[in-house]
């Protein structure tokens, strides 16, 4: 799912429960065609991720094992 604003969610596929929630929330849930999801290896939240970035680069995830294996203590 992708938060577009305080009130609309970009979904890409149908979940009659997750849905219904959603609008009982107050939120307006918009179904998505994304059938090359699977090639892409995510879903909408990642493919609108920045790719460039300023700043400084911050490792959000400090701990980790050996071969950069997440793991917490």
């Amino acid at each position: 799912m992708l938060i577009v604003d305080e009130k609309n969610i970009l979904c890409i596929s149908e979940d009659d429960w997750a849905l219904r929630k959603l609008e009982e929330y107050g939120f307006t849930p918009h179904v998505c065609n994304f059938s090359t999801r699977g090639f892409w290896d995510g879903g909408l939240h990642c493919l609108t991720s920045d790719i460039y970035r300023t700043g400084d680069c911050i490792d959000y995830w400090p701990n980790r094992g050996p071969n950069g294996i997440y793991f917490y203590d």
